[in-house]
């Protein structure tokens, strides 16, 4: 199933007015390098973009699930 960045954006914007701040996502570190004009806001039109970045840096396949334990 795929993610819809929009969805995601419109569930991180809690207070409904169309931008992400950092009060809104405090625990986010990465926050700077979403905010691609540096204006203290993230924008959908920022979140898609990055998005799409990091679907496009994703290993094709999706990554497998949980290791095996082993023998023992």
């Amino acid at each position: 199933m795929a993610m819809d960045p929009k969805v995601m954006f419109e569930k991180m914007d809690t207070d409904k007015d169309g931008v992400v701040t950092k009060s809104e996502q405090p625990q986010w570190q990465f926050f700077d390098r979403l905010d691609l004009n540096g204006d203290g806001k993230l924008t959908l039109e920022e979140a898609q973009e990055a998005f799409k970045k990091m679907m496009q840096q994703r290993p094709p396949g999706g990554g497998g699930g949980p290791g095996g334990g082993g023998a023992g």
